[in-house]
């Protein structure tokens, strides 16, 4: 009889282990040698398979105990057994294989005695079992190193993408100071096109002016050709000449002035379809590198919801009195403190924002007005403690999301200014919609950019026109439009 595999030692248990001891065993070791923590290490993949193979035998009690007999007489014989082949005995060798890695399986062979037989059913279901964890490791050892090497090609293609997509993003911003120094240029000729037009324009009225006058001086002599009057006729000629060359020249500036608007215009299209383009790219990249990416987890499915969830709670607390101390609807009391201090100190040289702050604490740490303004807003104590109790629950999906998507110095810059975007500062509200529109630290959400680039504009904001004017020129985040969208970038520029 062939030496038996010990699953005992595989899983570092005596054979008297119970049933509680091997599940402890496997739980230890299967997260030990994992393929997730040993990426591309065939040894311990093979640790892994084993392991597996162990459990699977050792955890069935039918199957155990089969085993435990095979093993026992498998010692005992020192593994110098014949094997037995009679015909006819119902007995047979059994051997299964199957691929693993790269290299192949190869099921042990069942052996028995003689004098001391197992029963055929015995022998059945160990070759069962034998031939399951075959299987089971050999489909496992295959997949943990296709998702290892799926996993290796998606990091190192993604990094390249990375790279492409920031060069871009540069590009892009070099771009957008192109455009907004064509804008300015643009709109300095438009108005300087429109003095030459007046200028034109004051100009024919003196002509027109000194014609008439010639005309009724001419009518006055009767036709005569005095002395006089020809000194009169020819300084009215000479004005006149004068008043015709200042208008030809004028309209040949003007000429000129429109051939430069024109041009202006071109490169202005032109650029702004280049950046329709590179915008275009980066999303394209965007995608395909999302595609690289290993299956998406349905703890990751989770933390994609949650961060939605998220971005909702910002938006329906903006109009409450919890915006105004930076926090959310579902703040808690200590919270609403904090948020209260920081708010205060960091506007304390602005009156309006300061009382605003104020009265907004005022009412939420009175438990009366507290009451009273929760109901005016539709919330009840029982969704508070709903939606924190929710906060608490997903607040390791929150932490693996901001642990992917940047350090702890970006999630406090953020942090600090998402509460000063909630209690209405401009220059927070666009600088955090930039975040999101430029999707460099931060999952790229274009609705979201557009919300808070909106937010900002009622405020009369420049840069969040301009952004918010580029949103509309590109259907970004808001239905195409170009004429609205050029309008916003207009008044950017009017306001820069």
């Amino acid at each position: 009889m062939a030496a038996v595999k010990d699953y005992y030692k595989v899983l570092g248990l005596p054979p008297s282990a119970t049933d509680e001891d091997i599940k402890k065993a496997y739980r230890t070791l299967a997260k030990q040698y994992h393929p997730d923590t040993h990426p591309n290490d065939a040894t311990a993949a093979d640790k892994f398979a084993d392991i597996n193979e162990a459990n699977t035998i050792l955890s069935d009690a039918q199957a155990r105990a089969v085993y435990d007999a095979r093993l026992k007489k498998s010692a005992e014989s020192g593994g110098r057994q014949r094997r037995y082949q009679a015909a006819g005995t119902g007995a047979t060798a059994a051997a299964s294989s199957a691929a693993r890695g790269q290299g192949a399986y190869q099921a042990q062979a069942t052996y028995v005695s003689f004098g001391n037989r197992e029963s055929d059913a015995q022998i059945n279901a160990y070759i069962k079992y034998q031939v399951q964890a075959a299987a089971e490791r050999a489909y496992k050892s295959g997949y943990n190193r296709g998702v290892a090497e799926m996993r290796a090609a998606a990091e190192k293609s993604v990094g390249g993408l990375n790279a492409q997509i920031k060069a871009l993003a540069e590009d892009r911003a070099k771009r957008k100071a192109q455009l907004v120094e064509l804008e300015r240029d643009r709109r300095e000729l438009e108005n300087e096109l429109f003095g030459r037009d007046r200028e034109l324009t004051l100009e024919k009225l003196r002509v027109s002016e000194l014609e008439t006058q010639l005309a009724a001086e001419r009518s006055a002599a009767g036709g005569s050709t005095s002395d006089k009057l020809g000194e009169v006729n020819a300084e009215l000629r000479e004005m006149l000449d004068g008043a015709n060359g200042r208008v030809r020249r004028a309209e040949a500036d003007k000429s000129e002035l429109q051939k430069r608007v024109k041009t202006l215009q071109a490169e202005n299209a032109e650029l702004l379809a280049q950046l329709d383009e590179l915008r275009r790219s980066a999303s394209q990249r965007d995608a395909y590198a999302a595609q690289l990416q290993t299956p998406i987890a349905p703890s990751e499915r989770n933390i994609a919801e949650y961060a939605k969830k998220i971005k909702s709670d910002v938006k329906s607390s903006l109009p409450t009195l919890f915006a105004a101390l930076g926090v959310t609807a579902w703040a808690t009391d200590a919270e609403i403190k904090a948020g209260y201090a920081k708010i205060a100190e960091r506007y304390k040289a602005d009156a309006q924002k300061l009382a605003r702050a104020r009265n907004a604490y005022a009412t939420l740490t009175d438990a009366g007005k507290r009451a009273a303004y929760l109901k005016t807003i539709g919330l009840t104590d029982e969704r508070i403690k709903k939606e924190r109790e929710t906060a608490a629950a997903c607040a390791h999906l929150l932490d693996e999301y901001r642990a992917r998507r940047g350090g702890d110095e970006f999630w406090t810059y953020y942090d600090e200014l998402t509460a000063c975007a909630l209690a209405g500062d401009p220059e927070a509200q666009n600088d955090i919609g930039e975040l999101y529109y430029d999707g460099d630290e931060l999952e790229r959400d274009t609705d979201f950019a557009v919300f808070w680039f909106k937010e900002a504009v009622k405020q009369k904001h420049p840069d969040a026109m301009y952004n918010l004017g580029v949103c509309y020129v590109n259907g970004e985040g808001v239905e195409k439009n170009n004429s609205v969208g050029l309008g916003y970038i207009r008044q950017a520029a009017l306001r820069g």
